[in-house]
């Protein structure tokens, strides 16, 4: 698509192997309804894209590419790539938001951030890095590392993170009691890098 596309009806769209390419604005003038990805290798917004709700759920196996705001206006971000790559804000105004990379790590730099109006944000990949401030205080958002893998956190403004069913090796924790008197933390939890 390589103009401005607008209208209020849904989009579907089913490429196979091959690749979806948006330059131009995706509702720019009036948002589009639903847009689906059914099947594509890699998806690519330049520029920006205002729909109803995205929704990518079938796996792509190439990359999925944001280079402008994406924002789903009454529904859900959902987005399932091989590789995601995020220049952009994503913002699901009323929705949630889910990002699943099926290959590598997922690197999240993205200093507009991911909203959520409806609070929540998750994140499935092999190993995520998140070094960008996203979503807000009221936002629940849950970090998934496939297959016992990891995750870092780096400079998010993070207040809270809750880990939840994952073990934990006794050499890589830290007791409240050390973290409520603030002191210094031992070993690689305490040592900057």
């Amino acid at each position: 698509f390589s103009s401005t596309l607008d209208g209020t009806q849904d989009l579907s769209l089913t490429s196979g192997a091959g690749d979806i390419l948006f330059t131009g604005a995706v509702g720019g003038g009036t948002p589009l309804g639903a847009i689906t990805v059914n099947q594509a290798d890699d998806v690519t917004f330049t520029s920006t894209g205002e729909a109803a709700s995205f929704n990518q759920a079938s796996a792509g196996t190439g990359t999925f590419t944001l280079g402008g705001k994406l924002t789903a206006s009454t529904g859900n971000i959902t987005i399932n790539s091989a590789t995601v790559t995020l220049n952009a804000v994503a913002e699901a105004t009323l929705g949630d938001i889910s990002i699943t990379q099926t290959a590598n790590t997922l690197d999240l730099d993205v200093a507009s951030g991911l909203v959520a109006g409806g609070n929540n944000i998750d994140l499935f990949a092999r190993d995520i890095n998140v070094t960008a401030a996203f979503g807000d205080s009221s936002d629940v958002i849950t970090l998934t590392a496939l297959n016992n893998r990891t995750i870092g956190l780096g400079g998010t403004g993070s207040h809270d993170v809750e880990i939840k069913d994952a073990f934990v090796p006794a050499h890589r924790s830290v007791s409240a009691e050390i973290f409520a008197a603030a002191q210094h933390l031992p070993g690689e939890i305490g040592r900057a890098h």
